[in-house]
């Protein structure tokens, strides 16, 4: 029945049981760690982002390990979610892997940052870019924009909001081609620190796994919730995703959330939000 797992610490293998169990459509089947497996109280921690700084803490821990040479990954359920731990990276110097694009490579943000270089407008960069977005229709709510993915409009406006800082559009198309340049540089396929989704983790381990956002609206996945008829099965996917994400970490696994509104799969797993603290 392949019910023993001998990938995961036996704190992880214990709780991820208990979560899943909650399921009523499974395959019902014991999972325990191998016989006489140590339960170690540092092989789950949670780790508090209340705090504005947390990524840049987490850039920290990634260098870390890095530097003692263990594989780690910061996982979530969607792309959009790693981001902020990406930027603190990349500002932190710390390479890494990932087929996540940052922001500054999105299409839709390349597209009007070329079309910037050629332009005649003089204006503050800020509303040349705006422009060119409307000009393009690609406003929020607009028919056009409505075409966008929700990462294409994150990008746009993170765009037009960095444009804020820069006195004229020269100035900042130069710092949009170091910051493009930089992230290159750091980027790694033989690094040991990656950013993925859990979709994309299937099937692979890593000796520390962060699990980013794991709190109410992420994980579970709000709109996984809100756009099906049967919403008690898509929460059972969405417990099924975690599952596997939780049974990643070969080592150690953290869960990253704001303690004001944890996953509801936490208690599940026998926890309390009160658990969480700042690294």
């Amino acid at each position: 029945m392949l019910a023993t797992n001998y990938r995961c610490p036996a704190s992880v293998i214990a709780a991820s049981a208990r979560m899943v169990a909650v399921n009523r459509e499974r395959f019902a089947k014991p999972i325990r760690a191998p016989s006489g497996s140590p339960v170690s109280s540092n092989s789950i921690s949670a780790w508090s982002t209340a705090d504005p700084s947390w990524p840049d803490a987490m850039a920290r821990f990634a260098a870390t390990e890095d530097a003692a040479g263990r594989s780690l990954c910061f996982l979530s359920r969607t792309r959009g979610e790693l981001m902020p731990v990406l930027l603190a990276l990349v500002r932190a110097g710390v390479r890494h892997t990932t087929a996540i694009s940052p922001l500054v490579e999105a299409s839709s943000v390349v597209e009007m940052t070329n079309a910037a270089r050629d332009s005649d407008d003089r204006d503050h960069p800020f509303h040349v870019l705006r422009r060119l977005r409307t000009a393009r229709g690609w406003d929020r709510g607009s028919p056009a924009g409505d075409l966008l993915t929700d990462d294409d409009h994150a990008a746009i406006d993170a765009l037009l909001g960095w444009t804020t800082g820069f006195a004229t559009t020269d100035a900042f198309l130069a710092a949009y081609d170091a910051a493009r340049s930089r992230i290159a540089g750091l980027r790694d396929p033989e690094a040991p620190v990656e950013l993925g989704t859990v979709h994309a983790s299937k099937g692979r381990e890593w000796e520390t796994v962060v699990l980013v956002s794991f709190e109410a609206d992420s994980m579970p996945n709000r709109r996984s919730l809100a756009d099906t008829d049967d919403p008690d099965r898509a929460m059972e996917e969405e417990r099924r995703l975690a599952y596997v994400a939780l049974t990643r970490a070969t080592r150690h696994l953290v869960l990253a959330f704001d303690p004001s509104r944890p996953s509801p799969f936490l208690a599940e797993m026998g926890f309390a939000a009160q658990q969480a603290h700042a690294k």
